[in-house]
């Protein structure tokens, strides 16, 4: 049975199908706002002001979009249950507002890293929300709802289009956020409650790096072991073949495989001082490259 959709929904979706008039669209979006606010559907409200912010005219109103729609998101996480599913996806939605400094955004994204893991720790869907990541799926008003992968995927994707009227956002597990953020603490917290999950190279990368990291002892060991997993993921994706989907972490593999080779000598000129200047000379040549241009999230 089919929910006959709102005032609020109707111009919304009105607005998004408007194409290139952008004035209009703008208008609608911005009236689709202001029902939902009134309603106190205040995440609803940021995604019209976000979606507004595309069809503004001039710089002066993209600011005022932007602005509007972060007070709308915040007020969101502010009032709404910290499980629920609004709060949650504001927290997710305004990390990747136009605008919002890369101090904020990692702010934003280790407090949303920290309700997963406090909230699903040990649900039956842990894994995703933990590791693989999840889907927020939602039509603005009743429906506010997620879904879980089989596989690992990245925030920020949105999906349109939906013939049921509902929009879908993607939302990495807590593991990678606490990485984003160089949370390794949060990050090692969920190795040691869930080990089971680190098997493959990429990830065995990622537990040895950790723990080198947040170690004392044997941190050229550690940095090692995670050179070659990261090497040992590179080399199996690339037998295998990968789809457009895969190719950011072939990509990542390789600079991590190097990351952190340029570590272990490090380490290792800290406890051979008289060769200290050839092992940073190779560790700098090891980091030297144009691929270098670029710097994954998940390396801070």
């Amino acid at each position: 049975m089919s929910i006959e959709m709102t005032r609020e929904q109707k111009l919304f979706w009105e607005a998004d199908a408007c194409g290139k008039d952008a004035k209009k669209a703008y208008e609608l979006f911005l009236m689709a706002a202001e029902l939902w606010r009134k309603r106190n559907r205040y995440c609803s409200a940021g995604w019209a002001m976000n979606r507004a912010f595309y069809h503004a005219v001039d710089d002066d109103l993209q600011i005022s979009c932007i602005r509007q729609a972060s007070e709308d998101f915040l007020i969101s996480i502010k009032t709404m249950p910290e499980d629920s599913c609004e709060s949650l996806n504001a927290l997710c939605k305004i990390s990747f507002l136009i605008g919002v400094s890369r101090k904020s955004q990692g702010f934003l994204r280790q407090e949303l890293a920290q309700r997963l893991f406090n909230q699903h720790s040990n649900t039956r869907n842990a894994e995703n929300y933990l590791l693989k990541g999840f889907y927020f799926r939602t039509n603005f008003e009743e429906i506010w709802e997620v879904s879980f992968p089989d596989h690992e995927i990245t925030s920020g994707v949105e999906g349109w289009g939906n013939p049921e009227g509902k929009t879908s956002m993607s939302c990495k597990g807590a593991f990678y956020m606490f990485l984003d953020t160089g949370d390794y603490i949060g990050a090692q917290h969920i190795i040691d409650l869930h080990p089971q999950w680190f098997n493959s190279p990429r990830l065995r990368g990622w537990k040895a790096g950790i723990e080198g990291f947040l170690s004392n002892e044997n941190r050229e060991g550690k940095f090692a072991e995670a050179e070659e997993a990261f090497g040992k993921g590179e080399q199996r994706s690339e037998k295998v073949g990968v789809d457009k989907k895969r190719e950011i972490h072939i990509t990542n593999d390789f600079l991590l495989s190097r990351h952190f080779g340029a570590r272990k000598l490090v380490e290792r000129a800290r406890n051979n001082l008289s060769q200290a200047k050839d092992f940073i000379g190779t560790a700098a040549k090891m980091l030297d490259g144009r691929e270098f241009a670029f710097v994954c999230d998940e390396m801070t």
